[in-house]
């Protein structure tokens, strides 16, 4: 009989070789890790998974993105999850797909967008204690490989998506207060 747990722990090695290889955020920023407030995030951007997916992401959330592309925001949603934390893992992983599609770096990119968009999915899954369909599986191998191409993720970069990711809004009807306090707050840096 097929086992899921054996691939799933090979893929999650593969991901700590491929993120130690592509990327340099634990040496410079501290990952948060899964409580109630990363639930939140990731329940919200799960519901407004539809939207995301066809280009519709309300606005209050492109802007939560702060102009952070998409690959950054990858680079830390494959740690995250590696590291098991699945909240924290799907907000990103769903913010990169939001990143690529406003095209925050320069250019949209679609098919980044709807990588980001799966993994993201797939974290709710492990979330939820399901397992992973093998086009799962073949989207995180396919994401190691993107990581070891990738160029490093520097600390001012973990830094800015970090920081975007921790003030997005909660819900899309608080989004203004949020947006406004964090406006005020960069005024004061």
């Amino acid at each position: 009989m097929y086992s899921d747990r054996m691939p799933t722990r090979f893929l999650r090695s593969l991901a700590t070789l491929a993120v130690a290889a592509g990327t340099v955020v634990a040496a410079h920023a501290q990952l948060p890790v899964d409580n109630p407030v990363w639930k939140t995030r990731c329940n919200l951007l799960a519901a407004s998974a539809a939207d995301i997916n066809k280009g519709a992401t309300p606005a209050s959330l492109v802007a939560a993105t702060r102009g952070v592309g998409g690959a950054k925001f990858l680079s830390l949603a494959a740690e995250a999850s590696n590291d098991g934390n699945h909240t924290v893992a799907c907000t990103l992983f769903y913010l990169s797909a939001i990143a690529d599609r406003a095209g925050n770096g320069g250019k949209t990119d679609a098919s980044a967008a709807d990588t980001a968009s799966t993994l993201a999915a797939s974290e709710v899954k492990l979330l939820h204690g399901g397992s992973l369909s093998m086009s799962d599986h073949m989207t995180w191998t396919g994401l190691k490989f993107t990581l070891m191409r990738a160029s490093a993720v520097t600390s001012n970069e973990a830094i800015a998506a970090l920081d975007a990711a921790q003030t997005m809004p909660l819900s899309l009807s608080n989004a203004a207060p949020v947006q406004m306090a964090d406006a005020t707050r960069n005024k004061k840096r």
